[in-house]
């Protein structure tokens, strides 16, 4: 990672980022889903990620509503709302380092906020139990209607905050966001390597904003 010219906004991605929910086999929080709810992650795959499950993550279908469609076709043992407590409990993995990260980032007068492509139910799960008190401002793909790597995403929180682009930096943790992003004049670093499972490490972030870093 190079080191960042002065910002005034850091846009944080959430998974692979403030949450470490994935290794090299996959999301964790899907491998005992047989075990507790009846039904395999192959299964769940086949009738909810593996289809159309991106007009879910821009709020053009609702994530309720199809979990009532397709639950039943796969014999699960709980209702919608049981699942989606099951998913969003065990899916939170935050990276307490780098929430400490973002606390000393604000102290210094450096707008933090989120930018994630989930849909609105597990954003607002993910902002009302970890994010609200430590963030400046939530941006999600099922509130937003459009999600990263379209540049419209990343334009809608330029416009809003209304920063020079290139005062703004994106940490994500997929190739083609810090590209388009860049595309707009934005600094934007990869953390970690969701292609290949891999997490970032809250060091090389320090090593970004050497001012910044934990004491100690």
């Amino acid at each position: 990672m190079t080191s960042p010219r002065d910002v005034d906004l850091v846009v944080f991605d959430f998974d692979g980022v403030l949450n470490r929910s994935y290794d090299a086999g996959g999301f964790l929080w899907a491998r005992n889903l047989e075990r507790d709810l009846g039904f395999t992650s192959t299964a769940l795959d086949a009738v909810l990620f593996l289809n159309d499950f991106k007009s879910i993550v821009v709020g053009a279908r609702d994530l309720a509503a199809v979990l009532d469609e397709v639950l039943p076709t796969i014999n699960a043992r709980c209702t919608t709302a049981e699942f989606m407590d099951y998913w969003f409990r065990s899916d939170l993995i935050p990276c307490h380092e780098l929430l400490g990260f973002i606390d000393r980032l604000r102290a210094a007068g450096i707008c933090c906020v989120l930018g994630t492509n989930n849909e609105r139910h597990r954003a607002g799960y993910i902002w009302d139990t970890l994010l609200k008190t430590r963030m400046d401002a939530l941006y999600s793909s099922g509130l937003m209607g459009v999600a990263k790597p379209d540049t419209c995403f990343f334009q809608r929180i330029q416009d809003e905050a209304g920063c020079a682009p290139g005062r703004i930096l994106l940490i994500d943790d997929i190739a083609e966001n810090v590209a388009a992003a860049r595309t707009l004049g934005w600094q934007a670093v990869q953390y970690g390597n969701f292609a290949k499972g891999l997490l970032g490490q809250p060091g090389d972030l320090y090593a970004l904003f050497p001012a910044h870093r934990p004491a100690g």
